[in-house]
């Protein structure tokens, strides 16, 4: 996941998604992502905000069992 800074004009994050999204649909990226063993995700700023809730409930027993805290 990229995050880009509060405050960013649309057009220059528009800009940064359209040059990922190219990037990763390079033949270059596809098959490295592979070798890794990734699955590249391409989602909207509403598709990732419900991503991030799900991933952050679904982990929030483990972070609470290790006493992870933001810093």
């Amino acid at each position: 996941m990229i995050a880009t800074p509060k405050g960013l004009t649309p057009a220059v994050r528009d800009k940064i998604r359209q040059d990922i999204a190219e990037a990763v649909a390079s033949t270059e990226v596809q098959d490295r992502y592979a070798t890794l063993g990734y699955v590249p995700l391409s989602l909207d700023r509403a598709k990732i905000k419900v991503f991030i809730q799900v991933e952050s409930k679904r982990h929030e027993a483990i972070i609470k069992r290790a006493k992870i805290e933001l810093q």
